[in-house]
């Protein structure tokens, strides 16, 4: 067994520990938590209950059988165990053998026990995989394909899927999704042996030929966050005015244990379309290092909205021009 520490980079102010099991588990009695919990069961409770049931049963017949995934426990506790192999979950469902995981940026928090997503639960959300195996009703994936999955679970038929809206699929209770334990379905995570994906059609992404797998992991989660963030609204701005400002706020405090991955991915998705001039406001050294190796400004994030500086004070309210673009990250 390990024990999840995270250190902040040399300048940073702290060592970000764990919560211990007691702060872990008061911290889910919280008003905040409960609202996500009665979220989670808003509908289709019955669904999620038997499916919490049937896969903690299986969770106690494991013995030396099973498989091997990545466990985050209350205290800081980061170990490999085995876990239930999942079956092939349908005729329109496929099982899949992860080959390159990336880390969302809540990844490490949860692991820490400082989120209102209960341990111990199966981490891994973002992962390009192999196709080990399809339903007789699967079209688009054969085996041996690589894939990108992506972290929430949806079927691509209901009225939410077809209008892009697949985080909000009626097919699966609210917030299915692999890597988040009790509070995502229980789904199973992508640090494992295999993960089954029970609408393969729907949900498996081909990888394009050429590609690192390892490059596109985040494609299942954080890249496209990142993406969604300014690719709908920076080509109208940068028509307007090539030499838009994009700010992007992060974190403005050094003591913080999300990691801050999609806000680099949303800068340079900016200046992909375009974007010259592109500001990360962020307090954590890490991530200023970073972003000034990569080209980006980096305002002092005590004082970055002084006369001169890219947002020139705009950046707290609305922007009123197109020229004023900014996106604010949870990260």
């Amino acid at each position: 067994m390990s024990r999840a520490r995270s250190f902040n980079h040399a300048d940073d102010a702290a060592l970000i520990g764990p919560r211990t099991a007691v702060g872990h588990y008061a911290r889910l009695m919280t008003p905040e938590a409960l609202s996500a919990a009665r979220l989670a069961f808003a509908r289709e409770a019955q669904e999620r209950f038997a499916r919490i049931s049937a896969a903690t049963q299986r969770s106690r017949t494991v013995r030396s059988g099973g498989m091997r995934g990545l466990v985050a426990s209350a205290g800081g506790n980061l170990r490999w165990q085995r876990v239930a192999r999942p079956g092939l979950p349908g005729p329109t469902g496929a099982l899949v053998r992860p080959i390159a995981v990336a880390t969302c940026d809540a990844d490490r928090p949860m692991m820490l026990g400082r989120t209102i997503f209960p341990l111990p639960l199966h981490l891994g959300h973002e992962a390009v995989a192999e196709v080990i195996d399809i339903g007789d009703q699967v079209s688009t994936v054969r085996v041996g394909d690589r894939v990108v999955v992506p972290f929430q679970i949806s079927c691509g038929d209901c009225l939410p899927c077809r209008r892009g809206h697949t985080a909000s699929c009626w097919s699966v209770p609210p917030a299915s999704m692999y890597g988040f334990g009790i509070a995502g379905g229980l789904w199973g995570g992508a640090l494992a042996d295999v993960m089954a994906v029970p609408f393969a059609d729907a949900m498996l992404v081909p990888l394009p030929t050429g590609i690192d797998p390892a490059a596109a992991a985040g494609v299942a989660d954080n890249i496209s966050d990142a993406y969604r963030q300014v690719a709908p609204h920076l080509p109208s701005l940068l028509a307007d005015d090539p030499h838009a400002h994009v700010l992007i706020v992060g974190r403005l405090d050094r003591d913080d244990p999300f990691t801050p991955s999609c806000l680099l991915f949303t800068a340079l998705i900016a200046r992909a379309l375009g974007a010259s001039n592109i500001s990360i406001v962020d307090a954590r050294a890490s991530l200023q290092h970073t972003a000034r190796a990569l080209g980006f400004n980096v305002p002092d994030p005590r004082s970055p909205f002084l006369a001169g500086s890219p947002a020139d004070g705009r950046c707290h309210r609305k922007p009123r021009r197109a020229t004023e673009s900014v996106a604010t990250h949870r990260t």
